[in-house]
């Protein structure tokens, strides 16, 4: 029950009472007032705390993978690194609304190969298990705390060797495909020649 009685003791000759009924309404009253009166001077803006994840220099490397590369976590539109082990940020985003991830702090550690295809590491923004595994349409499923999440391959360390994992896995690997231009797109001049 979320209603509580407050019994108010007030009067110079003896007790006189008042019961009031308190909704737990003030926070959310307090935050409205205060949102909006920031919003009124235009200095609206959600507080930012830097997570507490490590940097990538302080989490020791393992082997290297046929996982390594850059990739962008697809919905978010945000980059991350995967290499020797660990996977970390190489843009920033907010999680949990409160919380902001920086460019180099470790999203997960000791990545370690399962079976082919298979790969299993901690996840320290969920601080649970996180499993890796490569598709059939070249990207990888990442799975951690019951969340699902695709990360394209934008540059792969070794594309044969990340090929190479993707036959042990049983898919054929995923050629390089060519970005398709609209007319009038700009291209730049091809590099020059030395």
């Amino acid at each position: 029950h979320i209603d509580k009685v407050a019994t108010l003791h007030f009067g110079a000759n003896g007790k006189q009472t008042m019961n009031t009924t308190i909704k737990n309404v003030t926070l959310t009253a307090m935050l409205l007032f205060m949102s909006s009166t920031l919003w009124a001077a235009g200095t609206m803006e959600i507080p930012k705390l830097k997570a507490f994840l490590p940097m990538s220099y302080n989490v020791p490397p393992t082997e290297a993978m046929p996982l390594d590369g850059f990739y962008m976590i697809a919905g978010m539109d945000k980059r991350i690194r995967i290499e020797k082990g660990r996977s970390y940020a190489v843009d920033s985003w907010m999680y949990l609304m409160l919380l902001e991830i920086r460019p180099n702090m470790v999203l997960t550690k000791d990545i370690a190969p399962k079976a082919p295809g298979k790969y299993i590491g901690y996840n320290l923004t969920f601080s649970k298990e996180e499993s890796f595994e490569v598709t059939a349409a070249g990207s990888v499923e990442s799975k951690v705390g019951g969340h699902t999440f695709t990360l394209i391959p934008l540059q792969l360390d070794n594309q044969a060797w990340f090929d190479q994992e993707m036959k042990a896995a049983g898919f054929m690997p995923v050629p390089n495909v060519p970005v398709k231009r609209e007319a009038g797109d700009y291209v730049p001049a091809p590099p020059p020649e030395s």
